[in-house]
Parts: structure tokens; C-alpha cells; sequence
């Protein structure tokens, strides 16, 4: 009839994905037309089914694709015709035929009618997938129906990429990138030969054959590490809209990865010797693999010395207690009996667990180890140890030994003599005496020496500072030498243990002039039940009463500001800027009782009179029509003339520590500032200069003259008295209100775990994060800080004290 019809169908946004299908087809006959507008909706689908998963990676083999087009119409009804007649030209073949019997057996799902919005991304490590033949595809479409069908064989795709060609190296890929999917008019659907390629080219006209399409002929195609396209339908790819092409523009983030300094010499032949580590360890990392060294452990080697190491990440060891903080990440264990080695098989005789990527069942794997009292463990610095096995719900038995507590014993006095760190020890000879020759050339190094790099600057140099990565980070990309590193802890432990056991067995222990044995014997059946206690003591931790702390906390602020109120108001008669200064500044300070003052150690340099100093604008001063800077300018006067100090710096300056500042306040009541002189305008009440107040005029310091005696004296000592209580306030503050509220050293349940040490000369314990042993005498406690250490419900507080055991 020579009826010739296109119908349109597209996709249309400015930052998506929009492929474009256009088809011409001539139509002879009604029954001819039917069979030809079957096909022509068919291919508007598949072609959009294929370009989807094109963009999403899949390779695109004719020889794989199959499709029979008649499926589709076999389950139409009569309501898809209209969601396809809304989306075609008025001309179409369905509009002109929407009544009509024949229309009702030979519409198209309504799935093609409609283009989905497509969304898909690409990783760097992208690999090609082969989809076997017939396999299915499972399209979503915008009204939230499924189709699935295998793919049609299709004639010819083009794929145009635009690319900025800057990505090449990098983990994180910017780019731009212009699509285009061209289907011509004279589609047909007769197979293709297999393995029929799709062409992509860049902006340079260079040619990437088949990169994403599974050929395998990948010349050149820089690291993607996303890309998304999430086009939309858009009403201009109904009736009306004619344009050939359509393109789309997908965008994402280019970021360099950090520039790497080289690493030193040292470190080179540190890893080099580190590195002949690795084939001698089991790597455990599955849950099978896990089983069966257990297996082993628990019944082949269980007589066997156990040294066990951890590696923990997400932790602060300086600040924070590893209890119920810190994360395992892996931990090694090395086995062996006073004549041979374990062995796990093919020579290994150490084995690293994998926590970190094999996750928490692998680590579960070894409960029967860790809780077997029966299987005797080494560990160095065994407390931190148990802890952050414990955070996983395991209850650690077998404790045997812990290097640090045997070389404590050993040498009490290596704290400035080489310390007893694990490397400390073991690169030490005196210590470790004859080492294997396997070890020898190896050694401890600290993780600074092994991965530490120099921070790079801003123009490409090297700093001063040296950087590590993180564990998590290390474990992963620096595997091989992670894992070395990390199971020569428990290798070196078990080395070090065995040395410093020959070392006590020859040493006497005497008591009351007669002989106990020796010293690996006075170890045995005190200190190791000793060091297990004190982990007991450090789980269990100690009740905090938070809420007490923090209005504790309040008062102490309030008090402290009432202080500082009263110094700045006293200095400001004599140096108006004075009500601006910071309290807590030596500088200002200084420059306020000493300005014009010579320097005792560089004698002709002085103090200046007057000096600009810079403070935080709190006042929130404002020049008009400017914004309120950060920062404002003060000038600092000296106050007094012939103020001589007693203590000095080392630098030669005069010394304003507390102590100094109390020489020139003298014996003055501290109890005399409370809150509510917080609303006296005064800077000195004459209550507070009273002779009642006073016993005599010793009690003034040195500022009583210099200021000229009488109430000018008393004022200056009693404002200096002021600035004295500003830092023992803020001693109380900083070292106990503050820290016994802080999560660092808590657990969930309020209870403060403190690390308990036995590292003392002297052989007493010593306590940190925080001091438990330091808290404020009865006398200074102003604010009954240790009225919030508290007994549980049910429970009560037992006071002892050594002076008091008989």
C-alpha cells in the first residue's frame, strides 16, 4: 500500500544515559503489517535490553543470544495496546488498528513502550564476564514489572565514549564521557557470526577493541573505579520527537591517589630480611583451615609452649583501654617443646589467623584453644592481649608466662637502659644470648622502621615526618610482609621466653637467709598469679559515679571563672587591656609582673616594657561595617616595678609556674572565692582584705612590698592568690574530673579500666589511663573527687592501707 511508518522511542536527560532506536519499515499488507510491527516493538526492546547490558559489562556474542519475539505477543491483553499507543506516532500501525480484532492477539507487553531508567556501575577491577547461550537477562521496567528473556541476536551496536584520558594510574576516575547508540532503519534479526565484536572509541580516534565486551584485546584502559548512569524517561521521545541521535554524559570524581616517599635504606634491608619469614607461616584464614590446626593444637602439640601475639586496630593504645575497645585484625601462634617445633605442614611452623577478612567465625574456630587451662600460653605484655580477645566474649586460660614480667624480674633497671619492648629485648644480646641462626639476621623491628614512609609536602618533597599506614590498610596491600611481621612477635616471644627462663633458672632466690630455689621459681609461685590477678583487676575495673563528676565539673568551671574574673578586674586598674588577657599564658603573664626585666642567663637582653599580643576576640569586638574577627590585638604593660622573682626558667626568664606565683601571694586563705562573688562588681571585696582574714603580715609574699604595701599590697596578693587557684583548678580539672568521665578508659557500664604495671624499681605497682594510685589527698581534695568512686548495688568499698597491715 506503500505506507511507510517510523515510530520513536528514547530517552531524554541532560546528565543520563539515552539510547536512541529508530526503525523503518514498509508495509505491504494488514496481515504482512502486523507480523512487521511484531518485530519492530520486539527490537525496540531488545535493543534497550542489549545497550543495558552493554553498559553494564556483559559481553555480546551473537552465537549466545536467543530470542523468539512471539512470546511476548502470546501474552499480551488488551490494555497493553494503549500503554503502546501512547507512546507511538497517531500514523502508527497501532493507533490506526486500535479497534480491530487482530490488534488484541498481536500487541507487545507494555514494556515496550517504555525505557527504564538505567543504573549501573563499573569498578576498577572489572573482569569479563562469558554468558553462556541462552542465558536470561532480568530487565526491570519503570512500572515495576520483570520480563526476562534471553538476549536477541542483534546486527550492529556502536559505542562512543568520550574520555578526558587523565584516569590512567589512578584509584578514583573523573571523566566525561558522551554515549551514543545508534540502531539503523534496515534492523534485521538474522544471526550473527560468534564472537562478533563491538567497536568503542575514544576522543583520540584510538581504538579500545573490546575491553568491556569480554574479547579480550584490551590495549590500553585506564582504572575505573565508578561510574553511574542513571538516565530518565523523558516525555520528548514520544509523537513528535525525530532527532537521529541522543546522547548522555556521565561524570564522576578524578582524585590522584597521595604521592609515596621511597623508602630508606634501612627499612629495604629490613623487609628484605623480614620477607624469608613468610615461608615458614600457615596462613589461616577459612574456617576449614582453622578447624584442622585446632585440631592439631589441642591434641597433637597441647603439651607443647604456646606464644601467642595479637595485631588490633581501631585503638588508641596510649589513651585508651583495651578493654571493650580494639578491633582484631589477626594474631600468630608459634609452638614449640624444649627439643623441636610444631609442624602444620610443608615446613611451616608458625601460623597467622586472618581476623580482618576472615572475619569473626575463623577467630571462634580457636575458643578450645584459648580456653584450654591445660595449654600453656606466652604472651608479651599478656593484659593487653587478653583483653582484646576478651571483647570477642572468649574467657583466656593457661596463662603461663609474660616476657615483660620475666624480664622485670630479671633486670628491674632497663627502663633507661634499653626498655622491654619485645624489640628492646630481643635485639638486645645481653638478654637473648645465643639466637637461632634463623633469627639472626631477621631481628624485631618496629613498625615505623618496617612501613613507616616520610610524609610528602605540598611541592613533592620529602618531610620530617614519618607516616604509617593503617593496620587494616597494611594487612591488606602489604600482605606478605604484614604477615611476617606479625608472626614474628609470637616467633621472637617464644625466643625470648625460653632465654630469660635460663637466665632466672640460674639465679638464687634466698628468703630469711635460706634458699627458695631460683628466681624462674619465685616467678612461678608469685608473679605469674600476681600478673593474672592484676588483668582480673583491670577487667573487672572500678564504678564511676558520672553524674557526681559532672556537676562536680560545673562547680569547678564556675569557681574557676569567678578567679579569672577577679585577676583580669584587679590587673585592668593598672593595664586596661589586662581584662582581655589569657590567664593560662605564661607569656602575658610574665610580660604583665616582669616587663623591662634582664635575662639571668643572656645578660643585655630584656623583656619589653610593652608588648602587642594577639588573643581570642571573645568579646566579640567589631570595627563598624566589618565582619567581628577571630582575633584582636591587646597591648600588655608591665604592672609593678622591682618585683623580684625567686625561680627561674631554664631559658633565663623569670618563672611564672604555680609554685612562683605563690612565693609572690604568700600564705593567703584559698577558700575566699566562692560563686557568688561572681556578682560583685569589685575586684577585691574589703572583707577579703580584712585584718580578720590575715593572721599577721607574714602571711603577704614578696608583691606586698613591690606594690607599696597596705591595701595596694593586700589587693596585689590577693589577686595573685587568685591566679594560683585558677591552676590548681585546672589541675583537678585536666588530671581527674576530666578523665574519669571519658569513654577512653570506660566501658559501657561505667566502670573505669585502668592499666595496672608491674615496672617499678622498687617492685610496687604503678597505674596510667588514668592514675587510680594519684588521686587527690583527703587534705586537697576540694571537691571530693573520690566520692564518685562508688560500689555497685549490693556491694561496698573497703578501705586498707599498707601502713596499717601488721
Amino acid at each position: 500500500q506503500g505506507y511507510s511508518h517510523s515510530s520513536g522511542l528514547g530517552i531524554n536527560d541532560n546528565s543520563a544515559f539515552r539510547p536512541g532506536v529508530y526503525l523503518n519499515f514498509n508495509v505491504q499488507s494488514s496481515a504482512q503489517e502486523w507480523k512487521e510491527e511484531s518485530k519492530r516493538i520486539c527490537s525496540i526492546k531488545t535493543t534497550n535490553a542489549v545497550m543495558n547490558n552493554v553498559y553494564n559489562g556483559y559481553a555480546l556474542r551473537s552465537g549466545n543470544l536467543h530470542h523468539d519475539p512471539l512470546e511476548d505477543c502470546k501474552t499480551s491483553n488488551q490494555s497493553s495496546l494503549y500503554s503502546v499507543r501512547e507512546r507511538m506516532a497517531p500514523n502508527s500501525l497501532a493507533n490506526r488498528h486500535a479497534n480491530m480484532e487482530l490488534a488484541k492477539h498481536h500487541v507487545t507487553s507494555p514494556t515496550a513502550g517504555a525505557v527504564s531508567a538505567l543504573t549501573s556501575a563499573v569498578n576498577y577491577d572489572i573482569k569479563p564476564l562469558n554468558r553462556s547461550s541462552g542465558s536470561e537477562v532480568e530487565i526491570q521496567w519503570p512500572n515495576g514489572s520483570k520480563i526476562d528473556a534471553s538476549l536477541p541476536n542483534i546486527h550492529q551496536v556502536k559505542k562512543g565514549l568520550q574520555f578526558d584520558g587523565k584516569a590512567d594510574g589512578y584509584d578514583e576516575v573523573e571523566l566525561e564521557c558522551t554515549a551514543k547508540t545508534v540502531v539503523n532503519d534496515d534492523i534485521k534479526l538474522p544471526n550473527r557470526p560468534s564472537d562478533s565484536e563491538v567497536e568503542m572509541h575514544w576522543p583520540n580516534g584510538s581504538e579500545i577493541d573490546d575491553s568491556l565486551l569480554n574479547t579480550g584485546k584490551v590495549k590500553k584502559s585506564p582504572k575505573i573505579r565508578k561510574v553511574k548512569k542513571s538516565p530518565q524517561f523523558n516525555d520528548l521521545a514520544m509523537d513528535g520527537y525525530n532527532e537521529a541521535e541522543h546522547e548522555c554524559i556521565a561524570k564522576t570524581a578524578l582524585q590522584p591517589p597521595p604521592a609515596k616517599a621511597p623508602l630508606s635504606e634501612e627499612a629495604k634491608e629490613a623487609r628484605k630480611a623480614l620477607a624469608t619469614i613468610y615461608d615458614k607461616v600457615l596462613v589461616v584464614d577459612t574456617v576449614e583451615s582453622a578447624r584442622s590446626v585446632v585440631q592439631l593444637l589441642t591434641t597433637k602439640y597441647k603439651s607443647f609452649i604456646h606464644a601467642c601475639d595479637t595485631e588490633v586496630s581501631n585503638i588508641d593504645v596510649k589513651q585508651e583501654t583495651p578493654v571493650g575497645h580494639g578491633d582484631v585484625t589477626c594474631f600468630s601462634i608459634y609452638s614449640a617443646s624444649s627439643d623441636a617445633e610444631a609442624d602444620f605442614g610443608n615446613g611451616k611452623t608458625c601460623i597467622w589467623v586472618d581476623v580482618l577478612d576472615g572475619e569473626r567465625d575463623v577467630l571462634m574456630e580457636f575458643v578450645p584453644f584459648f580456653e584450654d587451662s591445660a595449654i600453656r600460653k606466652v604472651w608479651h605484655n599478656y593484659s593487653f592481649d587478653k583483653h582484646v580477645i576478651e571483647n570477642y566474649g572468649i574467657k583466656v586460660a593457661g596463662f603461663h608466662a609474660d616476657t615483660m614480667h620475666l624480664a622485670r624480674l630479671w633486670d628491674s633497671s632497663r627502663r633507661l637502659d634499653g626498655g622491654y619492648s619485645l624489640e628492646g629485648l630481643t635485639n638486645d644480646s645481653r638478654v637473648m644470648g645465643v639466637v637461632p641462626k634463623e633469627l639472626q639476621k631477621i631481628g624485631k623491628r618496629s613498625m615505623k622502621t618496617i612501613f613507616g614512609r616520610k610524609k610528602i609536602k605540598k611541592d613533592g618533597s620529602e618531610g620530617k615526618i614519618t607516616t604509617i599506614e593503617s593496620v587494616e590498610v597494611l594487612q591488606r596491600e602489604d600482605r606478605e610482609l604484614w604477615i611476617s611481621y606479625s608472626s614474628l612477635d609470637s616467633m621472637s616471644t617464644l625466643r625470648l621466653y625460653e632465654s630469660l627462663k635460663s637466665k632466672l633458672e640460674k639465679k638464687h632466690w634466698t628468703f630469711d637467709g635460706c634458699p627458695r630455689g631460683s628466681l624462674y621459681d619465685f616467678y612461678e609461685e608469685y608473679w605469674r598469679p600476681f600478673g593474672a590477678i592484676l588483668v582480673k583487676m583491670e577487667t573487672a575495673g572500678m564504678l564511676v559515679d558520672r553524674a557526681y563528676l559532672s556537676e562536680v565539673e560545673k562547680v569547678a568551671v564556675a569557681q574557676r571563672k569567678v578567679a579569672a574574673d577577679k585577676f583580669q578586674k584587679w590587673a585592668s586598674k593598672y593595664c586596661p587591656d589586662a581584662k582581655y588577657m589569657n590567664v593560662n599564658s605564661d607569656t602575658q603573664i610574665r610580660q604583665l609582673f616582669f616587663g623591662g626585666i634582664e635575662n639571668r642567663r643572656n645578660p643585655g637582653e630584656f623583656l619589653p616594657k610593652s608588648r602587642a599580643l594577639k588573643v581570642p576576640n571573645d568579646v566579640n569586638t567589631v570595627t563598624e561595617g566589618k565582619k567581628a574577627p577571630k582575633y584582636r590585638t591587646i597591648e600588655i604593660c608591665s604592672i609593678v616595678e622591682g618585683l623580684k622573682p625567686e625561680v627561674f626558667t631554664a631559658s633565663g626568664w623569670p618563672s611564672v609556674s604555680g609554685d612562683a606565683l605563690r612565693s609572690l601571694a604568700g600564705k593567703l586563705k584559698t577558700d575566699l572565692y566562692t560563686t557568688e562573688d561572681a556578682e560583685d562588681d569589685e575586684y577585691v571585696s574589703d572583707s577579703e582584705i580584712s585584718v580578720d582574714d590575715v593572721e599577721d603580715a607574714t602571711s603577704y609574699g614578696t608583691a606586698y612590698k613591690a606594690f607599696g604595701g597596705g591595701k595596694e599590697g593586700k589587693e596585689a596578693c590577693y589577686a595573685i592568690a587568685a591566679l594560683c587557684e585558677i591552676c590548681s583548678i585546672d589541675s583537678l580539672i585536666s588530671n581527674f574530673i576530666l578523665p574519669l568521665q571519658g569513654n577512653r578508659i570506660s566501658c559501657k557500664e561505667g566502670r573505669i579500666h585502668c592499666s595496672l604495671n608491674i615496672n617499678t624499681e622498687t617492685g610496687r605497682l604503678s597505674a596510667r589511663a588514668p592514675n587510680l594510685q594519684n588521686q587527690p589527698a583527703l587534705e586537697k581534695d576540694r571537691y571530693k573527687i573520690r566520692q564518685a568512686f562508688v560500689a555497685a548495688p549490693g556491694n561496698s568499698l573497703i578501705v586498707a592501707d599498707y601502713g596499717q597491715v601488721c
